[in-house]
This record gives C-alpha cells, sequence and structure tokens, in this order.
C-alpha cells in the first residue's frame, strides 16, 4: 500500500494550534510544579535555596498556590500559599521562623508575634549571588499562611531585632515587579480586510513552485537554519507574539502569552518543556508528532501569481498561492523582507505579521537555565 503523504496545514492555523497546546501544556506543568513545589525540601528563586516548610516541620502541608514575577529592576519574587485549619498556624510559623535562624542563617529584620489570630515577620540573609540579599515575608491567619520570597539588590546587616522588637530594619518592601512582555508594539490603526485587488478563487492557471517576490525568504526556512519572529493576530482585541529557531536538526518554539513565559524546545530525541513562571523544565522522549519548527510555504501549493493589496493598513506587493484544499494565502513583502501571511479558507481570514526572518540564531535559543527543577513526564 502506498504511504500516505503527511499533509501540512496553513502557517496561521498551525502557530494558532500550538498556541492552544502551550497554553494546554502550560496548565498541565502549573500543576505539576506546583505539586511538586509542595513536595520540595527547598524552594528556589535563582541559584539560592531556601528551606521549605516541608523541610523545616519535617511533614507536608497542603500548598494552595504559587507565582513568579520579575520586576523592571532586576528583582525577583516568589509567593507561595498554604491552606491550615485551626491554630496550627501559630505553630507552624515559630517552628519554620526558628528553622530559618539556626539552620539558614537568617536574621530577624523585624519582631513578631505568632500568639494572636494572625500574624506576619520579615527576615532575611545574603544571597550566593554579590551584592543581592533574599528576603522572606511570612504572614498568617487563621486560613493558612503566605510566604512571600523576594530576591534584589542589596545585603544584609549583621544586626537584627530581638524577638518582640517591632523595630523594623528591613532593607526593602517585599513585593514583585511586573513581568516584561516581549511582544512589541503593533500599529493598529489599519484595518485587515481581504481588498479588492486580491485574486478571487482558486486558478487552474497557477504553477507549482514559489513566487519571485518569495523565493529567497523560502530558501531562508527551507536551508532549516533559521530565526522567525512571528505577531499572531487571534482576534481584534487578542494577539501574540511567538519565536521560533531551528538549527542543526534542533528547534524551539517561545511565547509569553498573558504573563505565562514558556519556551518548547526539541533536541536529541527529547522534548523540553520550559515554564519559566515556575523555574521548571518537564523532560519527556521525543515522538514523531512533536512539530516545533515551522515551515512558512505548504507543501503541494499552486503559484497563482503577484498583485498588491492592503495588509495591516498599508500596501504592499505580494505572492499568492492555493493549498491544496484551494486555501488562498498571500505573502506581503516589503522589498526581500515578509512582512505578513493572510490565509482564506472557507471564508475565515487569519493574519500574522512578520517582526523577523533571517539566519541569525542564538546558540542559547535551545538551553534553559541550569538551575531549573527538572521533571519528567
Amino acid at each position: 500500500m502506498k504511504q500516505k503523504k503527511k499533509r501540512r496545514i496553513p502557517l496561521p492555523v498551525k502557530i494558532i494550534g500550538i498556541i492552544v497546546l502551550l497554553i494546554a501544556v502550560g496548565v498541565t506543568v502549573a500543576v505539576i510544579a506546583l505539586n511538586s513545589a509542595g513536595n520540595s525540601d527547598y524552594y528556589t528563586i535563582g541559584k539560592d535555596k531556601i528551606p521549605s516548610v516541608k523541610l523545616a516541620l519535617g511533614e507536608d502541608r497542603k500548598l494552595t498556590g504559587t507565582s513568579s514575577s520579575t520586576a523592571l529592576g532586576g528583582g525577583q519574587t516568589k509567593v507561595f500559599e498554604y491552606q491550615v485549619s485551626g491554630s496550627e498556624q501559630n505553630d507552624d510559623m515559630f517552628d519554620y521562623l526558628t528553622y530559618l535562624r539556626e539552620k539558614d542563617g537568617f536574621l530577624l529584620l523585624t519582631g513578631f508575634d505568632f500568639n494572636g489570630s494572625k500574624g506576619s515577620c520579615i527576615v532575611g540573609r545574603n544571597s550566593v549571588d554579590a551584592g543581592y540579599e533574599i528576603q522572606l515575608q511570612i504572614e498568617y491567619d487563621r486560613s493558612g499562611y503566605t510566604i512571600t520570597i523576594l530576591k534584589q539588590e542589596g545585603g544584609i546587616s549583621p544586626v537584627s531585632p530581638g524577638i518582640g522588637d517591632q523595630a523594623s530594619a528591613q532593607t526593602g518592601n517585599p513585593g514583585g515587579g511586573t513581568g516584561n512582555s516581549q511582544s512589541p508594539g503593533t500599529d493598529n490603526s489599519g484595518t485587515s480586510g481581504t481588498g479588492n485587488n486580491q485574486s478571487p478563487g482558486p486558478d487552474n492557471s497557477g504553477t507549482a513552485g514559489t513566487g519571485g517576490l518569495t523565493k529567497d525568504i523560502f530558501d531562508i526556512v527551507d536551508s532549516g537554519t533559521y530565526y522567525l519572529k512571528l505577531n499572531i493576530i487571534i482576534s481584534d482585541e487578542d494577539e501574540v507574539t511567538m519565536e521560533f529557531f531551528a538549527k542543526n536538526g534542533m528547534n524551539a518554539a517561545y511565547m509569553d502569552y498573558g504573563g505565562m513565559e514558556m519556551k518548547f524546545i526539541e533536541k536529541g530525541g527529547k522534548t523540553y518543556t520550559v515554564l519559566y513562571t515556575f523555574e521548571m523544565v518537564i523532560v519527556a522522549d521525543a515522538t514523531p508528532d512533536d512539530d516545533v519548527g515551522y515551515d512558512i510555504k505548504l507543501e503541494n501549493m499552486v503559484y497563482i501569481g503577484e498583485g498588491s493589496g492592503d495588509f495591516r493598513g498599508r500596501t504592499y506587493k505580494y505572492d499568492e498561492f492555493r493549498g491544496q484544499d484551494g486555501e488562498q494565502i498571500f505573502y506581503y513583502v516589503d522589498g526581500s523582507a515578509l512582512i505578513g501571511i493572510r490565509t482564506i479558507s472557507r471564508g475565515e481570514i487569519s493574519e500574522v505579521e512578520v517582526l523577523a526572518l533571517n539566519k541569525n540564531v542564538p546558540d542559547d535559543a535551545f538551553e534553559f537555565p541550569e538551575e531549573f527543577e527538572i521533571g519528567e513526564e
């Protein structure tokens, strides 16, 4: 029996599919990360390891939430929320604070009183990174307790207030900034209609191959070494920027969507799902279905011809193609640069802005921080 050839779907549809996949993977990994953090002996923030509640108490507590953020000035914040019933909070916090002071060199930066129905204190020590400090803000009430870890520039003085001394010696206010989105600004002043000057339905006069406007562009992708940055228009209000890397048989896709920063890497027969928010990497064996690198052109498409039309409010030249299912694909160019791709399939329009396409692939595109926690599927 003749083996059926695998069909490639249009890039915009494929990209939206990978967004959905990565978000789903991110949610799954977030659950794994939550369970892992609850069972871990240490909280990690960069290269620093801080004893966890589990290690200090010698038993598990119910971790109900964790979050992470990066401030514009380079600081990092991690938050761990625990649910504990009754008056167990008071004993937990006293024992945890004692462990941090005796076993890990933390100093009191404020006084504390764990006898009431709620309370808080701040402790700190110097980071393993020169010029940085670690602060822990411990807060509790009758529903549970929250541990906020802040890593920032500074240093902790060896002089700290004694127990019960309410004078503050903190060098900074625990908290975090917001992560920087890597998505550049886009000009939404234009409209995204199909334009009346584009070719209507399929035209059998087309030929196989590429058009003169896009030949060099396709050659870059076909070389197997490329960097591709796209702004995917999901709806009038929703866009996401993705970056793709391919080199030496390795592929990677990076995105920061709704504060969920992640990278998917395929190399050496393995896939690596890197979840930056949780400083965690999930490793799995690669399968034939894993497809992280993305071609721009379609197999078996037919070249229709050149034209000009509107894309995102400006007029560009384009090469037009037909896919094997009759979809219209327009590749808009500005000189030798690919500007955007519009696909029309069964009356539905999808658009992708091309922010970069070249062969400049950074050496670290297929790597992740060594200090990230490794888990396996």
